[in-house]
């Protein structure tokens, strides 16, 4: 069998290019880019997932609000270019960590304009490609409670939620109960902080 392992090098050299090249393109479309640049996707990427990091940031709001910094007027105070993001950070951001974000989203915006995409447009499509809602462990717990004692009140709600992920025909009395930080005592509580 002449070849055999030079034709599994092969596949797998191909299937790495392929999964790398797939992963970068998934980042520029949350990034809201439309030009195929993956390169400086990946570049935008790697800081904006330093920053979400390093700033205790929900990484499904953080990426959902990217879409609020998009309308921001152009030519902003640097506070309203920050503002949308607060509410994706279990912690005040530090004066280095304001700044950090501040280089990040200036460079961010202007990749945006210079596609020719609109504030709007680029809005869309990082709402499109980040969903506002996920199952998580802090919303499902009380549901599993409720629906072992025979109530699944909570258990038809979170499906109804979960059917429209992004958001588009959610109830504002939904949006506001789950489009947030998770409570505190999430951090602590079995069941939601760690595996029982």
């Amino acid at each position: 069998m002449s070849g055999g392992m030079d034709d599994v090098r092969e596949v797998l050299t191909y299937a790495k290019r392929s999964v790398l090249s797939s992963i970068q393109d998934m980042w520029r479309r949350k990034l809201g880019l439309s030009k195929e640049n993956n390169d400086l996707a990946q570049e935008l990427f790697s800081e904006f997932e330093d920053l979400t990091r390093r700033s205790c940031g929900d990484w499904t709001i953080t990426w959902r609000q990217l879409a609020d910094v998009a309308l921001v007027e152009e030519g902003s105070e640097d506070e309203k270019l920050v503002a949308p993001l607060l509410s994706a950070f279990y912690e005040p951001l530090t004066e280095e960590l304001r700044e950090g974000w501040i280089k990040f989203l200036k460079p961010w915006r202007s990749e945006l304009m210079n596609e020719g995409t609109d504030a709007q447009q680029a809005a869309e499509q990082i709402r499109n490609e980040n969903p506002m809602f996920i199952p998580r462990e802090w919303m499902l717990v009380e549901a599993y409670k409720q629906a072992d004692q025979n109530d699944f009140t909570l258990v038809h709600e979170l499906y109804e939620l979960f059917k429209d992920p992004y958001g588009v025909n959610v109830d504002q009395a939904l949006v506001d109960k789950y489009y947030r930080l998770a409570p505190k005592e999430a951090f602590t509580k079995i069941g939601t902080a760690s595996m029982t």
